[in-house]
């Protein structure tokens, strides 16, 4: 459940920014606290707001290992349903069909492409009666990520919007960007993939373009170690200084394409 303090402050933006860019929607990366009887952690979620309320929550579908290997943490549990979900396909303003994923689901354009591969070895756990849950074979794993390549093929999307966790500082997420973005924009045939997060350290600088990739031709994918980036320039980018002991500073990109 979105908790309400969160989607009071996204409507009231969402007002805001309608002045200027009618039909506007928000999106963001929600973690919830750990709530779930057997041990595990709470959802990684991602929910998109208009100036009416909430339109979509969607989970994290595809876990990295650390997610799940219960190394100094309790594990993340997957549900068919993420696969299935309808939400994820948010329509835009202009008639695109935007694809919404959270964090470490933008690799999974390259497992659709190339799996099955040991990558589904992450998904490890899923909802299950009577006990609530239950282990997640790859096999099964397969099947649940075959239903989410139909439910893309059914929608087409053009765009990826992806909130991820963060990164130290600007540089760190070139890897990401390279295999993760770029390949999404790939598989969706060249489509513009965007992601947005935090940086411990310090914030990029104006014109450095982060996280957004587009026109990746279909061999991308392929070209392992060998992938570039694919770097979709921002229209225009501001930065806006926070005040305080603890001030929480912002870099903001326009993106068109």
């Amino acid at each position: 459940m979105i908790d309400a303090s969160v989607g009071d402050i996204c409507v009231r933006a969402v007002r805001k920014l309608s002045e200027g860019s009618p039909g506007c929607v928000i999106v963001t990366g929600i973690d919830t606290n750990r709530f779930r009887p057997w041990g595990f952690r709470g959802d990684q979620a991602l929910a998109a707001f208009n100036q009416d309320g909430c339109l979509a929550v969607v989970r994290k579908i595809f876990p990295t290992d650390g997610d799940t290997n219960e190394y100094g943490r309790a594990p993340y549990l997957l549900d068919h349903e993420d696969a299935l979900t309808e939400d994820r396909f948010l329509p835009l303003p202009n008639g695109d069909i935007a694809m919404l994923c959270l964090c470490y689901d933008s690799f999974v354009f390259s497992e659709l492409a190339l799996g099955p591969t040991t990558k589904l070895r992450a998904m490890r756990y899923k909802t299950a009666v009577p006990d609530g849950w239950d282990d997640l074979t790859p096999t099964e794993s397969w099947l649940w990520l075959s239903d989410l390549y139909h439910r893309i093929r059914t929608h087409w999307p053009r765009v990826l919007l992806n909130p991820i966790h963060g990164f130290d500082a600007p540089g760190r997420e070139v890897f990401w960007h390279r295999h993760g973005l770029a390949c999404a924009s790939s598989f969706l045939g060249g489509g513009l993939a965007i992601g947005a997060a935090h940086y411990q350290r310090t914030l990029p600088t104006e014109g450095f373009a982060m996280l957004a990739a587009s026109r990746a031709p279909p061999e991308q994918v392929g070209l392992a170690n060998f992938r570039t980036a694919y770097t979709h320039a921002p229209t225009n980018s501001f930065s806006v200084r926070g005040s305080g002991r603890r001030p929480m500073n912002a870099f903001i990109q326009l993106h068109e394409g």
